[in-house]
């Protein structure tokens, strides 16, 4: 019985984590402006610099995805204290938000590949 309560305290160690570091989209202060690099492209240069913008921005995304992702996948393996309802509503809202970064991803890989065609 002691053993699944230590297993149980580390699990919740874990998870908890997960939680302390905040997980927040990119931004204005982590990324140069990019309204101002928009406006101001001019040069082949300019819109490498875009590219290369996006290109993180889109990494970015795909990495929070992915967090997401796993986080679902420990919810799914998780016995919640207060039921399986509660599990299920987390599963629920780590894949929808998996799905919106995924999303977010395809969208800037588009917006840099715009780029690269302009600087040509």
């Amino acid at each position: 019985m002691q053993g699944k309560w230590i297993v149980g305290l580390l699990a919740g160690v874990a998870l908890a984590g997960v939680f302390v570091a905040p997980i927040r989209p990119v931004s204005a202060e982590d990324q140069p402006n990019i309204a101002e690099m928009v406006k101001n492209a001019k040069t082949p240069a300019d819109h490498l610099a875009l590219a290369a913008q996006y290109d993180k921005l889109a990494a970015d995304a795909q990495a929070q995805a992915a967090s997401h992702r796993t986080m679902a996948e420990t919810y799914k393996g998780s016995e919640s204290p207060k039921g399986v309802v509660r599990s299920t509503a987390m599963v629920g809202h780590c894949t929808t938000l998996a799905k919106s970064f995924d999303a977010q991803a395809k969208e800037y890989k588009a917006m840099a590949e715009a780029h690269r065609q302009m600087a040509k």
